[in-house]
């Protein structure tokens, strides 16, 4: 796919809700935004899951012809990012494995699952890129298997900045689209300066309002 169909694709994406704006949203590294990007498979039509697939099988049949030096590919993912994974492995006749996020943050793998990362070419995939911090985990995950992190493959990166694996590696990022939404700190950000309740229906808001409530406008 060129620019201006990805483009085209992003737009249809929007208008389908992928995109949603106007909310207050605890992302799951903490960051407040008013700005919520879901690529649930279930809520894409069925066309645009297509095309999303077929742009990420063009990415990684480049990966994997340039980069695995014969070794087998394993895609690695989780949460919503992992449907994308499973799929692209399918149609490659590859394995896919699926990590799990404990209550305390830390990511997993059930049962024999690591023996399948073992020796293995890596490819990361998620769904949606702020911070990078999902991405390095799931890499960090892969290595502590023996498997080699080889790409990430992202449908969005919202984060406005080069992904920077923190070990120094140079694991290449693919995006098939970069729009950038504004990201605050919870003591800087404005709808919580304001008491605008946020979503428990996306990200962290419904952890948070368990422990906190809902915040409180403040006093000017």
């Amino acid at each position: 796919m060129n620019q201006s169909e990805i483009h085209f694709l992003w737009q249809h994406l929007r208008a389908a809700g992928v995109v949603q704006n106007d909310l207050h949203i605890i992302l799951s590294n903490g960051l407040h935004t008013d700005t919520y990007a879901n690529f649930v498979s279930a809520s894409i039509p069925s066309k645009r899951r297509e095309q999303m697939l077929s742009w990420a099988l063009e990415q990684v049949t480049k990966i994997i012809t340039e980069k695995t030096e014969g070794r087998k590919t394993v895609f690695l993912g989780i949460g919503c990012g992992y449907w994308y994974a499973a799929q692209l492995a399918q149609r490659l006749l590859a394995s896919s494995v699926y990590a799990e996020r404990s209550l305390s943050g830390a990511f997993g793998l059930r049962r024999d699952q690591g023996l399948v990362l073992d020796g293995s070419s890596v490819i990361i995939v998620d769904d949606v890129l702020t911070e990078g911090t999902t991405l390095i985990k799931l890499m960090a995950l892969a290595r502590a298997y023996g498997g080699t992190p080889t790409a990430c493959i992202v449908l969005l990166n919202r984060s406005g900045q080069p992904f920077k694996d923190v070990d120094g590696v140079n694991v290449p990022l693919c995006a098939m689209y970069e729009e950038t939404f504004p990201t605050w700190t919870e003591a800087d950000c404005p709808m919580c300066k304001a008491g605008k309740p946020f979503s428990t229906q996306h990200g962290k808001g419904a952890e948070v309002f368990h422990l906190k409530g809902q915040p409180q406008a403040q006093k000017s």
